[in-house]
């Protein structure tokens, strides 16, 4: 049977982190308390005899981030000293735009991720 969940973004010390809970019925309703992220993934899971079998993850959705968008243009305009290493990279990876958190991070963005708010909120 074909599960689907939702793949949620966390800040992590290093790295973000990744949590999944199963769709709700209701459908999502508001940004879970402690992300910054999420999109739809779906697998196939069947009980066996020794047990739950699961399949590969696969994606669904584009991720929606909760936070600010902002350019690569709009960042090499302010030539803030303090973004010259994300002005940086975002050149040398070819990301055309990020997403602000506010855990204060800069996630690059695929062109079809979208930006919702403002990172506020705590109800899902």
């Amino acid at each position: 049977m074909i599960v689907r969940y939702v793949e949620y973004l966390h800040p992590g010390l290093l790295f973000s982190e990744n949590s999944y809970v199963k769709f709700p019925e209701g459908g999502l309703t508001g940004k879970r308390p402690h992300t910054f992220g999420y999109r739809l993934v779906e697998r196939e899971e069947v009980e066996g005899e020794s047990g739950e079998l699961t399949g590969e993850w696969k994606v669904c959705s584009p991720w929606t981030m909760h936070g600010r968008e902002e350019t690569v243009e709009e960042i090499r305009e302010r030539a803030d000293p303090n973004e010259r290493i994300l002005l940086s990279n975002m050149e040398c990876n070819g990301y055309k735009r990020v997403c602000r958190t506010e855990y204060g991070q800069a996630i690059p963005l695929k062109d079809d991720d979208v930006v919702v708010g403002d990172g506020g909120g705590e109800d899902e």
